[in-house]
């Protein structure tokens, strides 16, 4: 059994689901949880400014790398398995796998992962939906999300980690500090 447990949100699940999972592991090795376990997520921020929509033109140039990286693993997962798409991925799908679908064969694979976790690849932004978003990133007004870390918490989130795009890294933790974290 280790100390702790490091995850994504929401595609890990939920907390409650992590923490069930991690249960089912430790009492199939005959083991029980601690009740101090450790619950550690890795999420993208998609923080909105007032007025702004979720999918607008800057959240998607921030977080369009790490949601992409989502529907890149949900993609790989498919073509491996045959594993229909979750809801929020179902709107661009078919579009997502016939634009993939141009890449030759041979190299597919590295067309799927180019910009994985790195940069928004201009073709591949179009499938930046404010469903994609709301469903793979910490999303919405710092209110909102300093009610989201309550929430969290009170299920048994202890840390998270920011995965911040590499060009606005800084400021996105900075913004995160002065405007969500304040309000806790």
């Amino acid at each position: 059994l280790g100390d702790g447990l490091v995850s994504g949100l929401p595609r890990g699940g939920t907390v409650v689901e992590m923490l069930a999972n991690a249960r089912r592991g430790a009492a199939g090795a005959g083991r029980t949880l601690p009740s101090d376990f450790y619950v550690a997520t890795m999420v993208t921020l998609a923080m909105r400014e007032p007025g702004e929509a979720i999918d607008s033109p800057r959240i998607v140039a921030e977080c369009g790398a790490a949601v992409l990286s989502g529907l890149h693993y949900l993609v790989a997962r498919h073509l491996e398995t045959g594993e229909d798409p979750p809801e929020y991925a179902r709107p661009v799908w078919k579009e997502y796998l016939e634009w993939l679908a141009e890449s030759p064969p041979a190299v597919r694979h590295q067309r799927l992962h180019a910009s994985h976790y790195s940069f928004l690849d201009p073709e591949e932004a179009r499938f930046v939906t404010a469903e994609l978003i709301n469903a793979t990133c910490l999303s919405g007004a710092p209110d909102e999300l300093a009610e989201k870390l309550r929430a969290l918490e009170r299920a048994g989130l202890r840390q998270i980690m920011l995965y911040p795009p590499l060009n606005r890294q800084y400021r996105v933790i900075e913004d995160f500090a002065d405007k969500v974290m304040a309000r806790l």
